[in-house]
């Protein structure tokens, strides 16, 4: 089993040919349609008692279990976007975070020793709170840990985020979110620097073309 923890949210995406608002989106959503063509994933993050869990349906379908979702007072989490022409770089114009907030992950046991852990992007104070209570690297039980962030996260909180790079095994991040964690403009000497922090791998997403591993 693969626990796909992040954010499951609402979006309002702009772009030049489009204009969408209450968009299925969140790190945890969009990880567990891949990873569930492979694997059997649970997700676990937090939802408001506004979202549509209707259409979360077709994963469901797919053999995603939803099991791990928490159920908060607060109205759902909320992001909106607007992405440039060439669809390359996207600036946040609004969240709406009361749920994350509140929510504190708490992994049962199948959780803690799943095969593969996804930490989405999300707070990482909230990413944390998922990393404490995995087993640590090298003890039993301890799965294959993945760590995914976004620039928002990495400008505001940098040293965080570096600290939780120390303890996972795979960091995935674009070329922004990369440059911005290192300082490195260039693939090879970010990802060099990501790798003496601790992780076995490390994967710099360029969008349309494709990917370095």
């Amino acid at each position: 089993m693969i626990v796909s923890f992040g954010t499951v949210s609402l979006d309002w995406i702009q772009t030049e040919a489009v204009d969408r608002t209450n968009q299925l989106g969140g790190s945890a959503l969009y990880f567990a349609a891949a990873a569930s063509r492979y694997a059997k994933v649970r997700v676990l993050g937090a939802i408001g008692p506004d979202y549509p869990m209707a259409r979360l349906e077709p994963l469901v379908r797919q053999g995603v279990d939803l099991g791990g979702l928490r159920a908060g007072r607060e109205k759902s989490f909320r992001w909106a976007a607007k992405y440039s022409p060439d669809g390359e770089a996207r600036e946040t114009t609004s969240t709406n975070r009361q749920v994350l907030e509140s929510f504190r992950p708490v992994l049962n046991e199948a959780e803690r020793t799943a095969h593969g852990f996804f930490i989405g992007s999300t707070d990482p104070s909230r990413q944390a709170d998922a990393l404490s209570q995995l087993p640590g690297k090298g003890e039993e039980g301890r799965g294959f840990v993945a760590l995914d962030s976004m620039t928002h996260w990495i400008r505001q909180e940098t040293e965080a985020v570096r600290s939780l790079t120390k303890n996972v095994e795979l960091f995935l991040g674009n070329d922004e979110e990369v440059e911005a964690l290192t300082g490195h403009a260039n693939t090879l000497d970010a990802a060099r620097e990501i790798l003496a922090l601790g992780p076995t791998m490390a994967i710099v997403k360029h969008g349309k073309r494709g990917a370095t591993c």
